[in-house]
């Protein structure tokens, strides 16, 4: 089973694999109303289910087969449905990417930012697509020009088998299978965690955490906008 929620939008998967999705309307006077029930998404079974952004959210699901799918806001590259172009606007249903963007491999861990998205496939590498002002996707650049429309892998992190990443809304954080973790983009309040690191900075590269006891035997990340676990 899996939850996520943002400020708008939640979702869940029920012990059988079914999607349901929910979203709080805002009228004028800034009065939310609460929906009454789920809205069921036509998927195979889904393992897990992402969300990211604020007021126009995007989603993103694993299947049990391994197969991602995405939808929503789209204008920032965030869907990763780009396929050498660029989707804008908003994605209305479900829409599969194709796992020959992930090297062919399935996918077993997603986690959304604010306007981007992150991906591990059962290999244990990284890919990563959208929004990357502040170098949040991992790939040595940052700003309003370097952002990436469909799955890009994470060089940096070739040859560590990742288990799983953690987003907030401009950092990202991973963990692999030997308990070590690393983090990059923005650093404005110490989120890091990187020794010697200037919170003025943007880190556009994976960087390792230190100071964990040795070893290392970290499992499990959670992330906010200005702090990490």
């Amino acid at each position: 089973m899996s939850v996520a929620c943002v400020e708008h939008d939640a979702a869940a998967v029920t012990k059988n694999g079914q999607l349901y999705t929910w979203r709080f309307h805002t009228d004028n006077n800034a009065n939310k109303t609460p929906p009454l029930a789920g809205e069921r998404v036509d998927l195979p079974p889904v393992a897990q289910v992402a969300i990211g952004g604020i007021f126009q959210s995007h989603f993103a699901a694993v299947c049990q087969n391994g197969t991602m799918w995405t939808w929503g806001q789209a204008g920032r590259g965030q869907t990763g449905l780009g396929l050498g172009g660029m989707i804008t606007g908003h994605v209305q249903a479900p829409r599969e990417i194709p796992l020959a963007l992930f090297g062919g491999c399935k996918v077993v861990n997603v986690t959304c930012g604010y306007d981007y998205t992150v991906v591990v496939t059962e290999l244990g590498s990284v890919y990563s697509f959208g929004d990357n002002t502040h170098g949040q996707l991992g790939h040595g650049d940052s700003g309003v020009l370097a952002t990436r429309h469909s799955p890009t892998r994470v060089e940096a992190l070739n040859g560590r088998h990742i288990t799983m990443c953690a987003t907030a809304r401009y950092h990202t954080l991973c963990v692999c299978s030997k308990g070590c973790v690393w983090s990059w983009g923005l650093n404005y309040s110490g989120q890091l965690g990187i020794e010697g690191a200037d919170y003025a900075d943007d880190v556009a590269v994976p960087t390792p955490v230190t100071g964990f006891d040795k070893p290392s035997t970290v499992v499990f990340l959670s992330t906010s906008p200005s702090h990490s676990m």
